[in-house]
């Protein structure tokens, strides 16, 4: 086998069967000595009060009769991380932001090969209407190839959903600016699809604007940490089972291509951080550790292992919000879009 079709099966290789175009996020090149895993050393980071400050709030006596009457939460981990996401799903609505670090790396031949993609961007909810964006970047460092060829992602992506109307709508611009959040809706870089709601989820498999396809219970999941120390939030870790991660999880990663292997979760985690004084969310932290070979020719294969960690932020809302609709201004420009057969 030529060295070039070589090259070639193993960019697609990582490319597909991770996290294919297709599902949303792609990949880069670097040849490296050590990758280091994306992780969130600090939950709390940037919720806690500055150092100095003790968090307390500074409460009268003699105002007892105008205090807030006192929530009484729950203090079985798993109750409170119910009652946490009863109050996102099942409220009013939230809205958020959210970030997204994917480290790929393996080892083909003796090279070390590493790919990343980042993203960040916002979710929001409100009754039957939802809306996730994200902007796609990466770092300057890069093989050439995966950016002559189209292989990485650097776009701009927004699905509205609507269940009550069973409508979903895809935008893409491949003209954006993640530092400034802006993006281009001229046709010849940016197109939108319209379809329904389960043809979309059909299709993207996981979105993060919606709620998650998990049940957190004691028969799924194992409690890795419960920690109270903290004045203002309790950190909650689970770890999901093998056997209770649900199909879509497991579709967002693998590839479209039926000779591709299909990649294994070696750990799929998520933290909770939650107020003590009001029993909400304030982040979701998924952390996804996945991992796969396959084989390039006789004898011969690559592996490779994935981490990715996505964190959102939440402030949930008390009263109804207009989502924002971004496909509609790509139809004011551009006209409207024919549905999806």
């Amino acid at each position: 086998m030529k060295a070039s079709s070589i090259k070639l099966t193993i960019m697609i290789f990582f490319i597909l069967i991770l996290i294919g175009t297709y599902l949303g996020v792609g990949f880069l090149f670097t040849p490296v000595v050590q990758a280091d895993q994306p992780s969130v050393d600090d939950p709390l980071e940037g919720l806690t009060p500055d150092e100095g400050d003790d968090g307390d709030l500074t409460i009268d006596p003699g105002d007892d009769d105008d205090e807030e009457e006192t929530v009484v939460l729950p203090t079985d981990p798993f109750k409170l991380v119910s009652y946490g996401l009863n109050k996102i799903n099942n409220g009013e609505g939230y809205k958020g932001n959210i970030s997204i670090n994917l480290l790929a790396w393996g080892n083909f031949l003796g090279q070390d090969l590493v790919f990343e993609q980042k993203a960040k961007g916002t979710v929001a909810k409100c009754g039957d209407e939802a809306l996730e964006e994200l902007y796609y970047y990466y770092e300057p460092t890069i093989d050439k190839f995966f950016t002559d060829h189209g292989y990485i992602l650097d776009e701009y992506r927004a699905i509205n959903t609507n269940t009550a109307t069973n409508e979903a709508w895809l935008l893409k611009s491949k003209d954006s600016d993640h530092v400034n959040e802006t993006y281009s809706l001229d046709p010849s870089v940016s197109s939108l699809q319209e379809t329904t709601y389960e043809e979309m989820l059909e299709k993207v498999q996981i979105i993060y604007s919606l709620p998650l396809p998990l049940n957190f219970n004691s028969s799924t999941t194992v409690v890795t940490q419960n920690n109270t120390q903290d004045k203002r939030y309790t950190v909650i870790t689970m770890s999901i089972n093998d056997d209770s991660i649900p199909y879509c999880y497991k579709a967002y990663y693998n590839a479209m291509v039926k000779e591709i292997p299909v990649c294994e979760f070696s750990s799929l985690t998520f933290t909770f951080v939650i107020e003590k004084s009001t029993g909400n969310i304030v982040r979701i932290i998924n952390n996804q550790n996945i991992y796969g070979s396959a084989k390039v020719f006789e004898g011969v294969y690559v592996y490779v292992t994935s981490s990715v960690s996505y964190v959102i932020d939440f402030t949930v809302i008390d009263q109804k919000v207009e989502i924002e609709k971004p496909y509609l201004d790509f139809e004011a420009l551009n006209g409207e879009v024919e549905k999806a057969e």
